[in-house]
């Protein structure tokens, strides 16, 4: 499928050709197997036009995203699902186990069985949370 981007959006278009797939299941594959790099290029992309690009979308109802726009809104999905990566690992992959059926990589809590305990120590070291240990 070729994509498409506005003028407006033009340098996206980089990022909209290995970044911008339709399905979570896809996109989701792509994260898994991104690397540090591929992790800070979106970011780095995407973060000085965020307010522009969500401004762009928000003008659009969501039940009828014109075909040329779907590619920014599906980076932009791709955006939110790997920006945490991002800011909470620096796209390290040391938050990430191999998977004993597949052996593929898989997103987890490194270290820590309980999620709850693992999300505490993550949010704690916030600076708003600081303190409350």
């Amino acid at each position: 499928m070729a994509f498409t981007v506005s003028s407006d959006f033009a340098e996206l278009a980089p990022l909209i050709a290995d970044w911008a797939l339709p399905t979570e299941n896809q996109r989701s594959e792509l994260r898994w197997n991104a690397s540090k790099d591929d992790f800070e290029r979106l970011y780095n992309g995407i973060m000085p036009r965020l307010p522009e690009i969500l401004a762009y979308l928000a003008a659009i109802p969501a039940n009828d995203i014109p075909e040329d726009v779907k590619p920014l809104f599906y980076l932009m999905l791709a955006f939110a699902e790997c920006a945490p990566h991002t800011e909470l690992y620096r796209g390290s992959r040391s938050c990430r186990i191999v998977s004993p059926p597949t052996g593929s990589q898989q997103p987890t809590a490194p270290g820590s069985a309980d999620s709850l305990a693992f999300v505490w120590e993550i949010v704690s070291r916030l600076p708003a949370f600081a303190g409350l240990h």
